[in-house]
């Protein structure tokens, strides 16, 4: 929780808010710009002109535009008159009357010559007014006119309150598109040619063709309510005012959620700024500037008019404290662009923005993305503003693919960009789920024989959260395949795993399921249940939910395949009652393939399944990935064929499936070959009948090394720490020694060493590793948490170690806490030890700890 103090007006408003800083629009920043209580008059509403924010008033402020210069044009309806804002936002800006004596002015649009254009409620009427407030042309006959907006050609199209779209030619010629609506509140004209019409009473957005009256949903219509999402699923409550962003978004006052909603150029609905009822603060209800998004702070109260600017800039006009208001910074507007004409919407003319499939869902072991432009797209997938430095999607035909491979983010963090000689498009992303769904995210291909892992995910709407849920999960063999072998199962997540993943439990910590096996005929099945508060279940927005592991039987062929999908699932929000709904996605389907993979290429780590990790080749990512899996960090489980790719030694092609472990010898390897110190590489297959198959693979024309192969009987080595009494508070040091049984060498290692606190010491920090010998070819990083350090002498391209008996490798430092009182212990122990005399000779490891005493000696026995 933070404490932020808002000023308004020399008021101090103070709200406890908890910040969240992603927000689909890049966090606007809302400030109020005029109108209201301010510190020379506490009244609402009033007529005042003048300084914009300290002395200015409005009395049901119901629409604005913006004109070619930046200037606000705002129909002030109970002062029956056009107010004129110059300079909005700035410290000089001025508030005057731009026309006077109207009846209940509620419309108004700017077009590109600066003509103003207003439909007064009262009498039926529209106006247009020349740049100098001169009256040009009055238009009568109309029925309760709501809103306006124009065309390039100078029509000008009007909603009225009865429930009518018209069209006003230049001519004055009235012409019905379309009716049937219910209080129509809202109109402008899309990039597309179409308008966009927003209904009060449906709580709708509907598209309309001018050409043909045709009307289309496109968003809301689903009752009163606030939901964000796919506009299918969306929610409105009273929409009023809309505008067209730069961009192609939709901008939406939803004047009863008090909230400013933007609807994408993929229908998919997000807010700009807004927060519920319940969190408004007093004195000033529905009234806070800051940042907007879903979790912002900024508060909205009735708002019905907006605009957008050029840059993205939008304008509000709210009417219960009668304000005019600017949300900067929101992502909308478009660079590199030319305006041809201004009406109040700002209508852009810039590239067509990309479109790609799939746009929503978490994918923990990556999708492939195909993306269509007409011009070059770039791309990013942190969330951050795609240019042409970003990696580019290759285009054939106007159609491309990208990989995208995140397993922490889903494709909310998608950001795509056409950029041309010229100009460039908005940039678009990926968008939240619509419903709330639990399935599997793609299909999967396995081979004959082999285990494959397969997440089952949930993706949730914005506004909800689960913290308990069961399923059913059923794998059905097809096209005469056998039953998978009856080991379905599900696997733990942890932190550590080699593909790093979105659990359903809390930061750092672990839930607990019960998973129960069944089978039915040829149908083998689990039940997952994450049941009450004790499962530690709590999430939003998307998680792995559990990690099947699918033992595909031998006698499977290419050709076969099975179908698995996830039924009957069912979620509350609170761990007991309330009912979370939910959909099933859809089955998909496992096919049996021969996918063949290179040893040691394992990254990036995409996945678990053979086609999912590695790019074929091998560099420094590779060695990296094995070093850290020998030392028991980020390693995959033994059973996938990921494991198989890292477990590289001993270096011969009869070793199909290496030796079954994966260590210090492994490392050296791959870093041999990545290095092209070593030509010969092999890739493994699954082949019919469940043989692991290995087919020879030039890497360079470098001359080869290889030599006979020999794993040495263990333990060929000991590594060992030292113990230490009365350790002082502050910086300790521990000597860590190697011995080397006879007839052994060792040339290269590798261990990772944990500092463990025993018996309620606080952890340790700042371990590090000082080395005695073979300082030229040691490398550390850090471990897998604050209180441990990995440690490696490589012997790639040579070795600088040769250790025969006893030897000091090296001295562990960490620091002892302040606090730590006597008699207290921590424990070094040494994890997943190994090591090799050449890169055809592995030695086995085995390890003896140490413990370092705080002020005292160890207890006698």
């Amino acid at each position: 929780m933070k404490t932020l103090l808002h000023k308004w007006r020399g008021l101090q408003v103070a709200a406890a808010i908890a910040i969240t800083t992603f927000a689909a629009h890049g966090a606007a920043q809302i400030k109020t710009l005029g109108g209201g209580p301010n510190q020379l008059s506490p009244a609402r509403s009033g007529s005042a002109n003048g300084d914009t924010l300290n002395v200015a008033k409005f009395n049901n402020p119901n629409a604005v535009a913006i004109d070619a210069n930046g200037n606000l044009y705002i129909a002030d309806r109970n002062n029956n008159k056009i107010r004129k804002v110059t300079r909005p936002g700035n410290s000089d800006s001025l508030t005057s009357t731009f026309a006077s004596r109207l009846k209940a002015p509620v419309g108004v649009a700017v077009d590109a010559s600066n003509r103003v254009y207003v439909v007064t409620y009262s009498d039926g009427r529209l106006r247009v007014f020349n740049s100098n407030g001169s009256l040009e042309r009055t238009v009568s006959g109309l029925m309760k006119p709501t809103a306006l907006t124009l065309d390039e050609a100078g029509n000008v199209y009007v909603t009225e309150f009865v429930g009518n779209v018209k069209q006003i030619a230049p001519d004055s010629t009235v012409t019905l598109i379309a009716s049937g609506f219910v209080k129509p509140q809202g109109i402008t004209l899309l990039r597309n040619g179409l308008l966009a019409v927003s209904e009060t009473g449906n709580h709708a957005i509907y598209t309309v063709d001018p050409a043909t009256g045709t009307t289309t949903l496109i968003a809301g219509h689903n009752g009163p309510g606030y939901n964000d999402g796919p506009g299918v699923g969306a929610q409105f409550n009273k929409p009023y005012g809309l505008a067209v962003a730069p961009n192609g978004s939709l901008v939406v006052a939803d004047r009863a959620n008090h909230r400013v909603r933007v609807i994408n150029t993929n229908n998919v609905v997000s807010t700009l700024y807004g927060v519920a009822r319940q969190q408004w603060v007093r004195p000033f209800v529905g009234w806070v500037d800051g940042d907007g998004g879903d979790n912002g702070i900024a508060a909205a109260h009735d708002p019905i008019g907006v605009t957008v600017a050029t840059n993205g800039t939008v304008y509000i006009t709210e009417i219960f404290w009668d304000l005019i208001r600017q949300a900067s910074g929101t992502g909308l507007g478009v660079t590199n662009s030319s305006t041809t004409v201004t009406n109040g919407t700002n209508v852009t003319i810039v590239l067509d923005v990309p479109t790609f499939s799939p746009n929503s869902g978490y994918f923990p072991f990556g999708v492939t993305v195909t993306v269509t432009s007409t011009a070059p797209v770039f791309y990013t997938t942190d969330g951050t503003e795609p240019t042409t430095n970003s990696r580019q999607v290759a285009l054939t035909g106007n159609v491309g693919t990208l990989r995208f491979s995140e397993s922490l983010r889903d494709l909310t963090s998608l950001r795509l960009r056409a950029i041309g000689t010229n100009g460039a498009s908005a940039t678009v992303g990926g968008v939240r789920a619509g419903v709330n769904e639990f399935g599997i995210p793609r299909d999967i291909v396995a081979g004959s024989g082999a285990t494959v892992v397969v997440p089952v995910v949930a993706n949730l709407r914005a506004s909800d959260r689960i913290q308990s849920f069961q399923y059913r999960v059923e794998v059905t063999p097809q096209n005469g395949a056998p039953p998978v072998l009856p080991f379905l199962r599900a696997s733990s997540v942890s932190p550590n795993d080699f593909i790093q993943l979105v659990t359903v439990a809390p930061a750092d910590q672990v839930a607990h399921f019960t998973v129960l096996p069944y089978t039915v005929g040829n149908v083998r099945g689990l039940v997952v249940t994450a049941s009450g508060t004790n499962a530690n279940v709590d999430f939003q927005n998307f998680a792995t939910t559990a990690m099947l592991v699918v033992p595909i039987d031998p006698s499977a062929v290419e050709g076969h395949s099975y179908r698995i999908r996830v039924s009957d699932a069912s979620a509350t929000s609170d761990g007991y009652r309330e009912e979370v709904p939910l959909t099933m996605g859809p089955a998909r389907t496992i096919s049996i393939s021969s996918v063949p993979y290179l040893v040691g290429d394992t990254a990036p780590g995409g996945g678990y399944n053979a086609g999912e990790f590695g790019n074929g080749d091998l560099a420094n990512n590779d060695a990296n990935a094995v070093l850290f899996a020998s030392v028991g960090l980020r390693r995959p489980f033994e059973f996938t064929d990921a494991f198989n790719a890292m477990d590289a030694f001993p270096p011969e092609p009869s070793a199909a499936g290496g030796d079954g472990v994966v260590e210090f010898a492994d490392w050296q390897v791959v870093l041999n070959r990545s290095l092209r110190l070593d030509p010969n590489n092999w890739s493994r297959r699954w082949i019919d009948g469940g043989i692991l198959q290995s087919d020879p693979v030039a890497l360079a024309v470098a001359p080869s090394r290889a030599k006979s192969v020999a794993k040495a009987a263990g333990p060929g080595a000991i590594l060992s720490a030292a113990d230490v009494y009365n350790a002082p508070q502050g910086v300790c040091e521990v000597a860590v020694s190697v011995n080397v049984a006879p007839g052994y060498i060792v040339a290269g290692m590798a261990f990772r060493v944990v500092v463990e606190a025993d018996g309620g010491a606080a952890p340790v920090s700042n371990v590090s590793f000082t080395p005695m010998l073979g300082n030229s070819a040691f490398q550390s990083v850090p471990g897998g948490s604050p209180n441990d350090i990995v440690c490696a002498w490589t012997m790639v391209p040579s070795p600088a170690l040769s250790l025969q008996g006893e030897n000091l490798l090296g001295r562990l430092r960490f620091n002892i806490p302040a606090h730590a009182v006597a008699g207290q212990r921590y424990t070094i122990r040494f994890i997943r030890p190994s090591g090799a005399a050449d890169l055809q000779t592995a030695v086995s490891f085995d390890s003896v700890p140490g413990s370092a005493w705080v002020l005292s000696t160890p207890p006698q026995p």
